[in-house]
């Protein structure tokens, strides 16, 4: 049995990015039914709705209006309209591999004691800049390697995320854990703050499958949104956002691991602050420290010169192959998956 997993998208004034995922879902006749969660301006939403009603006959599209929500809002909005038993949330301007949500989504119904499964994620950017929505690929990377969450204990799992944290939104979920992971997420009032809430839910509530397959490729962009420092979250101004984050993950490690409650806080609260302050985790040695550095750099340098370092390491590594080679060559496991993608990326239509 194949399952329908329901690929849930908020967008806000990015129609043509919007518009460049549905086609490619278009091209490659998915079954998965779109939700996609709108909260634009008129312009955006008229050229949205144009290309919708002229894409409604090659795959499932539902659209809703939010045009008084914020991000955060959107998605829980959005969320609770799904009817699938499995679904999987994503960017805008990322893409899912339909088949490999199938592959996900029957691991998931045959694995009851995995909560999400995904597979392998890459990242790109183009040559062109000022947030490009096609052209020629500048480079092209793992996002994360393998990511999976294995460990039977809720609080290993937290920590190893600590450790090396990966955004395991995009991965299949079953709709009622999914609902249960983004509880409350609505009194954030931080966008990628609210990330860190659902994904650390999600992974200390169970258990995470990686899959062999091509299954999400994300794109860079010049004014990718850094997350804000612990300190700053720790403020009166995030201080609410702060409180709901750590009780909700006390909770889970309360309910899992029968962990006392106040312990579990302080848990939260121990290892929460190492992974936002690069200073704490350089200095603690469970903590990877190649990962602290990365996330270190992350935070101090400019995208742009990312991108440079990004395209010299992929020349110089993956046995001097770059990974944008490999895929385009039939000889690729991967190649079925990524070449309509590339086509649809580098070629307007």
């Amino acid at each position: 049995m194949v399952h329908k997993v329901a690929i849930i998208i908020p967008t806000k004034n990015r129609a043509d990015f919007l518009i460049r995922q549905l086609k490619y879902y278009a091209s490659v006749k998915s079954k998965h039914p779109i939700y996609i969660g709108d909260s634009s301006n008129r312009k955006n939403k008229k050229k949205i709705l144009q290309e919708i009603n002229y894409l409604r006959k090659k795959i499932n599209i539902n659209y809703l209006y939010f045009p008084k929500k914020n991000g955060t809002q959107v998605i829980e909005a959005v969320s609770k309209k799904v009817r699938e038993k499995y679904c999987a949330y994503n960017g805008d301007d990322d893409f899912l591999i339909p088949k490999s949500l199938s592959k996900c989504a029957n691991f998931l119904d045959k694995n009851k004691t995995f909560r999400t499964a995904q597979g392998l994620a890459l990242i790109f950017s183009l040559k062109k800049k000022n947030n490009a929505v096609y052209g020629e690929f500048n480079w092209l990377d793992r996002y994360t390697k393998n990511p999976q969450a294995l460990n039977n204990s809720a609080k290993k799992r937290f920590i190893n995320l600590i450790k090396n944290y990966w955004v395991c939104e995009p991965s299949v979920h079953r709709h009622k854990e999914w609902i249960e992971d983004i509880k409350n997420i609505e009194k954030i009032n931080d966008y990628n703050f609210a990330e860190y809430k659902r994904c650390f839910a999600t992974i200390t509530n169970g258990k995470s499958k990686y899959i062999d397959c091509l299954y999400l490729l994300r794109q860079a962009h010049d004014n990718r949104h850094i997350l804000p420092h612990y300190n700053i979250i720790k403020n009166s101004k995030w201080k609410n956002s702060y409180r709901i984050f750590n009780y909700s993950i006390a909770k889970i490690l309360n309910k899992k691991d029968g962990l006392e409650l106040d312990i579990a806080k302080k848990i939260v609260d121990k290892y929460f602050k190492i992974y936002i302050l690069p200073k704490h985790k350089f200095s603690i040695n469970k903590v990877s420290k190649k990962n602290s550095f990365k996330h270190y750099l992350q935070k101090k340098i400019p995208y742009k010169t990312i991108d440079i370092f990004r395209k010299v390491k992929n020349t110089i590594t993956m046995s001097n192959k770059p990974i944008l080679f490999d895929l385009t060559k039939k000889y690729s496991k991967y190649y079925n998956d990524f070449f309509p993608l590339y086509v649809r990326i580098t070629k307007r239509d």
